[in-house]
């Protein structure tokens, strides 16, 4: 009887600890991403005292990574990369059974696509937002980095799929949602302020089964512009080959800054793109008989060999400036008809009609694809204030499905999301008279903004799901984007809801804005405003291409 009296003063004051479980961390909680533009960082206490880190919050992997002291006290990672974790005498709970570089260390070497880290396995607290874990042998310190980053990097937080059953977690790590018995999670970003990561969320009603074993992929089934009912031009189920269980897979990655594919494809898709928006489908009409036109005249051959590369005629840091000889009278005519496509709705070409069969073989000079780029490039000259990009540009629609067909969904994407701008620097040739007599030659260099889409290049082959997408983070500022883990196979759900905000430990969102599709990315603005904007080299995720979906 004094025993069960005992447990009903212990669960009175301290309900959050009772029979060993922790009933508080049942309930769902939350906690803020920070934007960084191309990644974004959730905060991350280790240690006893805790110790605060903004690791990058990446559902590409699973390990919890943090710069170790080690690395910036070796000069192996430099100091703009920002705070560093120190055990020794500094955290009560730190273990450690061997030093950073003994013989006996098993050291792990990590690739990711922005390079590879060096880190050693650690035991020590862990706690995200009211959620803890202890990571025996499971936190790994970064001693050493290979990584193509510049600014802030302070480590990871994976919030990767939990392997199949028989199937070994990569390293052999156990990451933090295990540690802590996380089942159901979800995230989203925000163009301006901190985006939310929801933890212990309720389960989804409308889920997507997880296809493949390693990554948390989707049956996809290719995009169509302007319209959902319009054709895809690659990932078709009708294309997918005997054997095969999806034509093609996407993965969702939140630690991914692009939306990475096959050249091939995303060729296709800004030829798609140029031929059903119309100001870049009459730009093309005009190119091409611009081109035809000096060609005859003895023109340059503008055909490019990397056209997923730079631009045609902005010069990027580092480029010669000598390669642009003999282009002036070409760029100048390029440039008069970018100019004149800022005419908006208006034929920029006077109405003269285009004779396709008239430029036969021009196409392979210039094509739709290159066209696009090179309008998103000048962007600043038709691009006013008032303009949304969502008005002006087709959305695109990405067809996806669950496992075994069981789920699928249309997620429509908005201009405003897949376009990012930038800033490049332009070189300008002019020659002037020195004293009045002497010809001299002068580059006058500039910063321009630029658009691009937000796609990069990425080949991914599978022999079960065929060629392999990434959508990086475009897709969470549109979608939030729920997880679950303890699904039988684990489950997405992509809905297009508020964001949120995230205050002290609890999701705040307005019941007005729920399920109402509209993207988490709006941002009210218009122009170049409107888009958001790189300031550092993208990020991409951490993918062995060699291995299955």
């Amino acid at each position: 009887m004094k025993g069960f009296v005992a447990f009903l003063l212990a669960a009175a004051l301290f309900p959050e600890v009772v029979s060993g479980v922790n009933l508080r961390a049942r309930q769902d909680s939350c906690s803020p991403l920070k934007n960084h533009d191309t990644f974004s960082t959730v905060e991350v206490l280790i240690g006893t005292p805790p110790q605060k880190f903004d690791l990058v919050a990446d559902t590409g992997s699973n390990d919890v990574i943090v710069q170790s002291c080690v690395c910036q006290e070796s000069g192996f990672c430099p100091k703009e990369f920002g705070k560093c974790f120190r055990g020794t005498n500094k955290s009560t709970s730190f273990v450690m059974h061997h030093s950073a570089y003994s013989q006996d260390t098993t050291a792990l070497l990590l690739s990711f696509g922005s390079g590879q880290i060096m880190a050693v396995p650690v035991t020590d607290k862990v706690k995200v937002g009211n959620n803890e874990a202890y990571m025996n042998d499971s936190l790994l310190l970064m001693v050493k980095h290979g990584l193509r980053l510049q600014g802030q990097f302070e480590g990871i937080l994976g919030l990767g799929r939990p392997m199949a059953k028989g199937q070994k977690q990569i390293n052999d790590v156990p990451g933090f949602l295990e540690k802590a018995n996380v089942d159901q999670f979800s995230m989203c970003f925000k163009y301006k302020g901190d985006g939310v990561l929801g933890l212990r969320t309720p389960p989804q009603q409308k889920a997507m089964g997880s296809v493949g074993a390693l990554h948390w992929g989707l049956d996809f089934r290719g995009i169509s512009v302007g319209n959902a009912n319009h054709k895809v031009s690659f990932c078709s189920p009708d294309s997918k080959q005997p054997g095969q269980e999806t034509a093609c897979g996407v993965i969702p990655d939140s630690g991914t800054t692009l939306m990475m594919g096959p050249e091939k494809q995303i060729l296709s898709l800004y030829d798609d793109m140029c031929e059903r928006w119309d100001r870049c489908k009459k730009t093309h009409q005009g190119l091409v008989k611009e081109l035809k036109a000096l060609e005859k005249k003895g023109g340059q051959d503008l055909h490019q060999d990397d056209p997923l590369g730079q631009g045609m005629f902005l010069l990027q840091n580092g480029q010669d400036p000598a390669a642009a000889d003999g282009w002036g009278d070409v760029v100048k005519k390029l440039q008069d008809v970018l100019r004149g496509a800022s005419s908006g709705g208006s034929d920029p070409f006077g109405g003269q009609a285009y004779d396709g069969d008239s430029a036969a073989g021009l196409t392979s000079k210039i094509s739709p694809a290159e066209t696009f780029q090179l309008l998103l490039e000048s962007c600043e000259q038709w691009l006013a204030d008032n303009t949304s990009l969502n008005d002006e540009m087709p959305s695109l629609f990405f067809h996806t499905a669950g496992a075994k067909d069981n789920t699928t969904q249309v997620l429509e994407m908005h201009p405003e999301t897949f376009v990012i701008q930038s800033t490049v620097e332009v070189v300008h040739r002019e020659i002037k008279k020195l004293m009045g007599i002497l010809p001299v030659q002068i580059l006058n260099k500039t910063n321009k903004s630029v658009c691009m889409p937000a796609f990069g290049k990425m080949e991914y082959p599978t022999k079960l799901n065929g060629d392999v997408w990434i959508l990086g983070t475009p897709l969470f500022y549109e979608f939030n984007v729920h997880y679950d883990r303890a699904a039988k196979p684990p489950t997405m759900a992509l809905v297009a809801e508020e964001c949120g905000r995230c205050e002290a430990g609890q999701l705040i969102r307005r019941a007005s804005l729920l399920n109402t599709g509209k993207s988490t990315a709006a941002t009210g603005a218009g122009g170049l405003a409107s888009l958001r904007k790189l300031s550092e080299p993208p990020v991409v995720g951490r993918y062995d291409t060699r291995l299955p979906l």
